[in-house]
C-alpha cells in the first residue's frame, strides 16, 4: 500500500491562452452548418468543447494481450498491487480515492481530446509509481495534431513527454496546430487557425524544447477486448482504460454524476476519454469516465456511464504503459484484424501455475506498472516477462523450469 504518498482529488489544471476565442465569428460558422452535430459545442454559457466527426482509425503500435491470464492470477490472490485482489472483482472501483487519478484538464474547442485522455492515462500510471507529475497535453497534441486515435497513439510511443508545467495547454496554439481547421477562430497577431505551424519558428522551437525536457515516455499500449469484464479487471488492478466511443447528446448535459443512455440516432461523434472505476447501481454496472471537458461537466469532469452503452459504442480500449527515463525499442504493429478474446462471464483459463514467490516488500514497482504480459521479477524488482505457466520470474528465471526468460 503506497496510498500515504499520493495526492487525492488534486485540483484541476488552469489552461494559458495567448488569444481570445471569438465567439461571434464562431457562431456564425455553425449556423453555416446547423445540422452538424459534432465540432464545437457550448456546454455551459461562454464554456466550449469539441467533439470529434466520425469513427476513429485506432492505433497499430499496440500489444493485443488476453485479460484473462491477469483475471486468473489475480483472483487467486497472485498479483502484486496496491490493493490485493481476491476471490472475485471488487463491487466498486474508483481510482480518485486512492490517489491514482490524475487532475481534470480542458481541451477548450479544440479537437484535442485524444491528446487530453493520452495524457491524463500517463498521469495515472505515473502516479501509480508514486511520481507526482501531469503531463503536457499540448506536447503530445503537437506531435501529431489530428483528431484521431491512430496518429495520438502511433505518434507518441517511444518518446519523451513533458510536464504540464513546461508546456501548458494553450487553446490558440492548440488550434494552430490542429491540421483540419476545425477550431477557433482566435484573435491574436496573426490569428488562427490561418498560420501554418511547420513556418511558426517560435512554435518549433517550443515544440524542440519540450522534445529535450520530457521525462516520462510511453512504452507500450496494451489491447484488451472492448468487453466490460476486461475493462473492470483491468481497472481492478490500478490502472486507467483509454479508450474511444461513438458519443450521444446526452455527454452534454449529464444529470448529475450519470449520462444517459443513448441510441444510434443520438450518436453526435467520436471521443477519446479514460475509465477510472466502475460502480453498481440497483444491480447493474457503471463505469466512471475521466474527462476532458472542465471541472463544470458532470460531477467535477467525472461521470458515470452504463455497462450497455459499452457494448454498442466502443470502439477500442488500451491499457498505456509508462516509464521514467530514456524510452526504450517501441512495439510494432501488430497483424491486421486479430481476434481478441473477451473475457466471458465464469471464464474458464488455464489454471495459474505455481504461487509465485511475492516481490521483496522493498520493490517500488507492483504488477500493474508493468505491461499485462509482465509481472514484477520477486529478485530484481523490475517488469519481467511472465513465465510460460503465467507465473512470477525470480532473478530472470522460470520457478517451474529453473529457465531464464
Amino acid at each position: 500500500m503506497r496510498f500515504p504518498l499520493r495526492l487525492v482529488h488534486p485540483l484541476p489544471l488552469t489552461n494559458q491562452n495567448s488569444g481570445q476565442l471569438d465567439v461571434k465569428l464562431l457562431e456564425i460558422k455553425m449556423k453555416q452548418r446547423p445540422a452538424r452535430q459534432c465540432g464545437p459545442r457550448e456546454t455551459a454559457p461562454g464554456h466550449w468543447i469539441h467533439l470529434d466527426c466520425g469513427r476513429y482509425r485506432l492505433p497499430t503500435r499496440v500489444v493485443r494481450v488476453d485479460m484473462r491470464k491477469k483475471m486468473a492470477l489475480m483472483v487467486a490472490g497472485k498479483l502484486h498491487l496496491d490493493t490485493p485482489v481476491r476471490g472475485s472483482l471488487p463491487d466498486s472501483i474508483d481510482h480518485r480515492k486512492d490517489g491514482t487519478e490524475g487532475p481534470i484538464k480542458d481541451q477548450g474547442q479544440v479537437g484535442s481530446c485524444t491528446a487530453f485522455s493520452l495524457s491524463s492515462a500517463m498521469d495515472n500510471g505515473i502516479l501509480r509509481q508514486n511520481q507526482s507529475v501531469a503531463t503536457s497535453s499540448l506536447h503530445i497534441w503537437s506531435h501529431y495534431g489530428t483528431p484521431d486515435m491512430q496518429s495520438a497513439g502511433d505518434g507518441n510511443v517511444g518518446k519523451p513527454i513533458a510536464t504540464w508545467p513546461q508546456w501548458v495547454y494553450d487553446e490558440r496554439t492548440a488550434c494552430e496546430l490542429d491540421t483540419t481547421g476545425d477550431c477557433g477562430p482566435y484573435d491574436g497577431n496573426p490569428a488562427v487557425p490561418g498560420e501554418n505551424p511547420s513556418q511558426d519558428s517560435a512554435l518549433q522551437a517550443k515544440i524542440k524544447q519540450a522534445d529535450g525536457e520530457g521525462a516520462w515516455s510511453i512504452t507500450e499500449y496494451d489491447q484488451i477486448g472492448s468487453d466490460a469484464d476486461s475493462i473492470a479487471t483491468l481497472l481492478a488492478t490500478g490502472s486507467d482504460v483509454w479508450f474511444a466511443m461513438q458519443v450521444g447528446n446526452s455527454w452534454f448535459n449529464p444529470n448529475g454524476d450519470t449520462i444517459a443512455d443513448w441510441g444510434p440516432d443520438d450518436v453526435a461523434g467520436g471521443h477519446a476519454v479514460l475509465f477510472a472505476g466502475y460502480r453498481h447501481v440497483n444491480g447493474k454496472r457503471q463505469f466512471l469516465v475521466h474527462n476532458s471537458w472542465g471541472t463544470s461537466w458532470g460531477d467535477h469532469g467525472f461521470a458515470y456511464i452504463s455497462e450497455g452503452m459499452i457494448g454498442q459504442y466502443l470502439q477500442g480500449a488500451w491499457k498505456v504503459v509508462v516509464a521514467q527515463g530514456k524510452p526504450g525499442p517501441n512495439p510494432q504493429p501488430n497483424p491486421p484484424n486479430p481476434h481478441i478474446q473477451p473475457i466471458r462471464p465464469n471464464p474458464q483459463p488455464n489454471p495459474p501455475g505455481p504461487n509465485p514467490p511475492d516481490p521483496a516488500p522493498t520493490c517500488e514497482l507492483t504488477d500493474d506498472d508493468c505491461s499485462e504480459t509482465q509481472l514484477v521479477d520477486s529478485v530484481t524488482c523490475q517488469c519481467a516477462q511472465m513465465c510460460p505457466d503465467d507465473s512470477r520470474p525470480a532473478n530472470g528465471q522460470c520457478p517451474s523450469t529453473g529457465a531464464h526468460h
